[in-house]
């Protein structure tokens, strides 16, 4: 019975810690970093502005975590989308239609992704290196690299090349300014490789 209890305590704090991370994606992408508190966190999670203390240290803990976890679920993605058995080609293809489907699911990821890249938020390269955002497809464009299939660049370019353009293309469907049909997917998707091949 204690057993029980013990761990009925341990899903509800893990729910609610997960309100709260949903409840700052969605309170930054709308307000932005300097315009969301932990009062309006608090508020859009349902919980009190206390028991997001009793979670994080501060704000700054909260949009951290939310950055970690949202990158290890896009790694992931990668890590499990990638197939070394196809061309580098088809094998960037399907990842980035993979991550596209992701961000028109919850466009909330790549505007918070957008805003913390160009914060002072952004964590040190210093720290784990596999928790890196976009880590898993930096390895395969050193690859690509190496066998003279995409352009000799710095890998940060090649992820502004094709990475970038997922984040503004979701943002314009999100206002209006474009469709995202699967036919269009194809098109953009060869257009970004077509930016990085040789």
């Amino acid at each position: 019975m204690e057993n029980e209890i013990i761990s009925s305590r341990k899903a509800k704090m893990a729910e609610k810690h997960r309100a709260i991370l949903q409840a700052a994606l969605e309170q930054i992408t709308m307000y932005g970093f300097h315009g969301t508190s932990i009062k309006m966190i608090a508020a859009s999670a349902q919980v009190s502005a206390g028991s997001i203390y009793n979670h994080f240290e501060n704000k700054e803990e909260v949009i951290k975590e939310l950055y970690l976890h949202i990158g290890a679920e896009i790694n992931a993605l990668i890590k499990s989308t990638h197939d070394s058995t196809i061309s580098f080609e088809a094998d960037f293809l399907n990842i980035w239609k993979a991550i596209l489907h992701l961000y028109v699911n919850d466009p909330h990821k790549p505007e918070f992704i957008t805003q913390f890249t160009y914060s002072p938020y952004i964590i040190s390269q210093s720290e784990n290196q596999s928790d890196v955002l976009l880590a898993p497809i930096l390895e395969i464009f050193t690859k690509a690299k190496a066998s003279g299939v995409i352009k000799n660049i710095p890998n940060g370019a090649l992820v502004a090349l094709s990475h970038s353009p997922i984040t503004s293309l979701v943002r314009m469907a999100n206002y209006g300014r474009l469709t995202i049909t699967d036919a269009e997917i194809e098109a953009y998707a060869q257009a970004c490789w077509d930016a990085i091949k040789l």
